[in-house]
């Protein structure tokens, strides 16, 4: 399950202030000298995706990581 924390929900809602609201993927950037690490970036939805909805954002995240990752704190 993913979790988006208040404090991020109203970053989130700033950002698109303005804006119309796309959908914000949660990925594993495996890139840098710290490791593998969660990353977000606005995307379209698949049909591997799991959809979790806080304050009308949808934040998607692949089924198979979403398992493997567990609960995700955002």
């Amino acid at each position: 399950m993913i979790n988006v924390t208040k404090p991020a929900q109203e970053q989130v809602r700033m950002y698109f202030e303005g804006k119309e609201i796309a959908p914000i993927r949660i990925f594993l950037n495996s890139g840098g000298c710290g490791g593998p690490s969660l990353a977000m970036a606005l995307d379209e939805k698949q049909e591997t995706d799991a959809v979790f909805t806080f304050d009308d954002v949808e934040y998607i995240m692949d089924k198979d990581l979403l398992e493997k990752a567990g609960n995700v704190d955002v």
